[in-house]
């Protein structure tokens, strides 16, 4: 079984990131491992070292909204943004400078700005 190579990973960040977004979509743990397909060891079977990657890949498949760099690293949001989601939900507004802020209404609005920042 291989785990997240890295020695210096902090597994309690993971596990409090996954009892976190667990309550979010089960009534308990025991309910989310129901749901993607773990064994009922609780976040303790996790262990000191970290996750398995097939423990990793059943909850990928199981919740496909799940950020999965936010639950392994803590990076970004914890939910994925929907297809159709407008930038706005998930970027109101795009720090340029310290004193510019442009707003994002539509993904136009972000192709735009991106290419602007490539010239």
């Amino acid at each position: 079984m291989s785990r997240i190579d890295d020695n210096d990973y902090d597994v309690e960040p993971f596990k409090n990131r996954l009892s976190d977004y667990s309550k979010t979509i089960c009534k308990s743990f025991r309910d989310f491992e129901d749901k993607c397909g773990l064994s009922h060891a609780g976040l303790s079977g996790i262990g000191k070292q970290g996750p398995t990657t097939s423990y990793l890949a059943k909850i990928a498949d199981a919740c496909p909204e799940l950020n999965m760099n936010w639950l392994i690293r803590g990076d970004g949001e914890m939910l994925l943004p929907k297809k159709n989601e407008s930038p706005a939900a998930i970027l109101p507004s795009v720090q340029i400078h310290s004193a510019q802020t442009v707003n994002i209404g539509n993904w136009g609005d972000l192709v735009e700005l991106i290419k602007g920042l490539q010239k």
